[in-house]
């Protein structure tokens, strides 16, 4: 269509059509804002373990710290919201969604999946988040991390700084550890995949939210 781009979006990298006119919101832009963004908001720009102990990135772009519940801007003043890693950190999920809906005309929410959860949940998730009837579930989290996950958190992310600890590959084997790394990496990303290790969700006005637990 005329006037659109397709940009990676999110940690599934999925593809997402954006107007060069539309105005853009990323909330939760942390260390790795979206490149369409014309607007920024993270609740605090030091290094966080929710985003992996890095600090936050911030550029020539407008750059508000802020509360995604309580957000500081005037009703549609966006063409589109970007939240992306953020729905499962948030204390208040229908207030959070209710404000998505009147900054923003539109808008995609994109956080980690049942799978991902499963094998590669942060003890910081508040919330499983999964697509239903046409809106969203969130359902309080319970469950801790068991060590056959800490261990696939570990090679899922070798190499790469992270909340939790993780190892650094060395030695012989240390090429073979981060090349399986990375095709888990890839192979977590591929669209038939990624319905279950994400949660994606695109919105147009008003979706209803269920919150269990």
């Amino acid at each position: 269509m005329k006037g659109f781009q397709t940009f990676s979006t999110g940690n599934s990298l999925r593809r997402i059509k954006i107007h060069r006119n539309w105005r853009v919101l990323d909330i939760g832009s942390g260390h790795n804002p979206h490149p369409r963004a014309d607007v920024l908001l993270d609740k605090d720009v030091v290094p966080s373990p929710e985003r992996g102990g890095l600090p936050c990135l911030r550029d020539s772009r407008p750059f508000v710290l802020g509360d995604a519940q309580h957000l500081p801007f005037k009703d549609k003043s966006f063409d589109l919201v970007l939240a992306c890693q953020v729905a499962e950190h948030v204390e208040d999920p229908v207030l959070f969604c209710r404000e998505l809906v009147r900054v923003a005309h539109r808008g995609y929410i994109e956080c980690p999946g049942a799978l991902t959860e499963l094998v590669l949940g942060e003890p910081f998730h508040l919330w499983l988040v999964s697509r239903k009837g046409g809106g969203l579930a969130f359902k309080r989290k319970t469950r801790g991390n068991s060590k056959a996950s800490d261990l696939f958190y570990a090679l899922f992310y070798a190499g790469q700084p992270r909340a939790r600890r993780t190892f650094t590959p060395k030695g012989p084997f240390g090429p073979l550890v981060r090349a399986l790394s990375l095709l888990v990496r890839k192979f977590w990303r591929m669209p038939g995949v990624r319905r279950f290790t994400y949660t994606s969700f695109e919105f147009q006005g008003e979706f209803h939210v269920r919150v269990v637990g």
